[in-house]
Parts: C-alpha cells; structure tokens; sequence
C-alpha cells in the first residue's frame, strides 16, 4: 500500500508543476511575441514612452521568470526527496514521475534561456533611456531596486549555501560508507539546488551594479547626486561581492559531490594485501561488496569461515591502508 505521505507529496508536486505550465503559457506569448520584437523596436525609433512601457513589461515578465524559476528548483528538489524515501511508490508510478521530471526540466531550460535574454534587453532598454530620458529620480529608484536584489540575493545564497554545505557532508558519509544509494541521492540533490541558475542570476546583478555606477559617473548629474548616488552603489557592489564567496563554496561543493566516484576494490590485490589464498578469490570478491559496513560483516564471516586469526575489522583496515578502499 502506497505511503499516505508520499501520495500528498506527489499530488502538491502535480500541482505545483500544473502551475509552472500555466505560468509559462503566460509568459511565453508576452515574452516571445510582444517583448522580443516590439521593445527591440522601440529602442530603434528612439521612442521613449514605448520604451517604457515595454520594460516595465519586461521588468514584471522576468520576476514571473524568476518566480517560476523557484518553483522549477524546488519542484526538483521534492522529487528527489520522494525518489529517496519512497522507492516502491517510484517503481510503480516510474513513468509518470518521467514524464513530470521532463516537463520541469524542460521549463527550467527554457525560462533560463529567456531569463538571461530578457536581461540583455533589459540592459539595451535601460541605456537607451539614459541617453533619451535621463533623471536624478529614475536614477534612485533604480538604485533602490539594485540594493533590493542584492539584498534578498545574499539570503537566498546563504540559505542555499547551508543545504549544499550538509548535502556535500552528507555525499562524504555516503562516499567513506561506499553506500552507492545515499551517494546518488546526494548528486542528485546537489542537482536539484539549481547553482548554475542561481550563478547565472548573480553574474547579472554584478554587472548591473557596476554598469549604474558608470552611468551615474557620466550623466551630468549635480556633484552631490552623483557622490550619493556611486556610494550607495558601491556599497551595495561590496555587499554583492562579498556574498559571492557563498556562490564559489557552492561551486566547490557541487564539484566535490558530483565528482565523488565508487570505484570497484581490486580483488587480487586484495588477496596479496590480506595474504590469503587464490582459491578463495571468489568468496572475497562476493565479501568486498556493498557499503563500509556490509563488507566488514562479510569479511568477518570470511575469516570465521577460513578460520583466520583476525576479523573483519582488522581486515578492512589493512585494505585501506594499502589504497585499496
């Protein structure tokens, strides 16, 4: 009978993905079909209210994006947590569980896509307005919406930096234990954190931040307004930059985690280190299976059963020490 738990979770996660589709049907036509071809346009001619008009769009479409985005990441991260603690309820529903991995999958490609575009065309919009429309209060706002980011990035990075950091500590366990299970788990939940996307997001606050303060630096601004106005944004570049160090842990992390590798122990090799008989190769081959744990109950029955004056413990400690484990 399937786990009361695991079917609530898998229809919150039905649910949840229902709601990243019906999000992208929104966004695509806005995206793809009005913002794409007429604010391109718009910065052609030159025409200030259109510009306007079509990046507050913009604006508004990729906080949907983001949004959406989330959902795509913690969407993942469900399903991981369900193919971890429920494995019969994965066997059983395998295709179904396919099918939702690919839809997730393929909106998070595609609004990653459209989120790193919809920056440059933020970036080309925001230009042309300074040179068209330039003021000291749409420079502020500005500013006010910069700090915003940053700060709400810099928890976001902390609190995703925590779950990496006990994931990464959770792989090393799995690895040292040689539990291939828990270490699979491990890759995929580092996976499921998403840190590409979230690198991609932060590259393009940073190059924001440091775009402003050049444009503040030339926009003719009283002397006052610029001074006020490069401060608070390098304040804010600091606050950023200092936050990045979360982003390059994670990258270790992920690194680390996805390049831990159990490899299978060299049986002959074995047999030398523990100076036993070739004859018995077979029967250590079968004892050097599965996790830490499981091989040291196996090469404990071998001895008894080979009648060696030592036991399992003993045995995998000499097999480590020779590089073998």
């Amino acid at each position: 009978m399937a786990n009361p738990e695991t079917v609530k979770n898998f229809k919150d996660l039905l649910l949840k993905t229902d709601q990243i589709m019906k999000a992208q049907k929104k966004i695509n036509p806005r995206f793809d079909l009005e913002i794409s071809s007429s604010l391109p346009q718009a910065i052609k001619d030159k025409n200030v209210p259109k510009i306007e008009l079509y990046l507050a769009t913009l604006k508004a479409t990729l906080k949907d994006i983001e949004n959406s985005l989330d959902d795509t990441r913690s969407a993942l991260m469900e399903l991981g947590e369900m193919e971890r603690d429920d494995e019969e309820f994965v066997s059983a529903h395998l295709q179904d569980l396919d099918k939702l991995t690919t839809k997730i999958t393929d909106a998070q490609s595609s609004l990653t896509k459209q989120f790193q575009q919809g920056k440059k065309f933020q970036e080309q919009a925001e230009k042309a307005l300074a040179g068209l429309h330039n003021t000291v209060d749409k420079a502020y706002q500005e500013l006010a919406e910069l700090t915003k980011w940053v700060n709400d990035e810099n928890k976001e990075l902390k609190d995703t930096f925590h779950k990496s950091d006990q994931i990464a500590t959770k792989a090393q366990a799995a690895f040292d234990a040689r539990d291939a299970k828990a270490l699979a788990d491990a890759k995929k939940a580092m996976n499921d954190l998403g840190i590409i996307g979230i690198a991609v997001i932060f590259k393009s606050h940073e190059d924001q931040l440091k775009d402003f303060i050049s444009k503040i630096a030339g926009s003719g601004f009283d002397a006052d307004d610029v001074a006020q106005l490069k401060k608070g944004a390098q304040d804010a570049l600091s606050d950023h930059v200092a936050a990045k160090v979360y982003l390059e842990q994670m990258g270790k992390q992920e690194k680390l985690v996805q390049d831990f590798k159990l490899e299978p122990i060299n049986v002959k090799k074995a047999l030398d280190t523990l100076d036993l008989d070739s004859k018995v190769e077979s029967k250590l081959a079968k004892a050097l299976v599965g996790t830490r744990s499981a091989m040291e109950k196996n090469l404990d029955a071998l001895a008894k059963e080979l009648k060696l004056k030592t036991n399992g413990k003993q045995m995998l400690a000499a097999l480590e020490k020779a590089g073998l484990i």
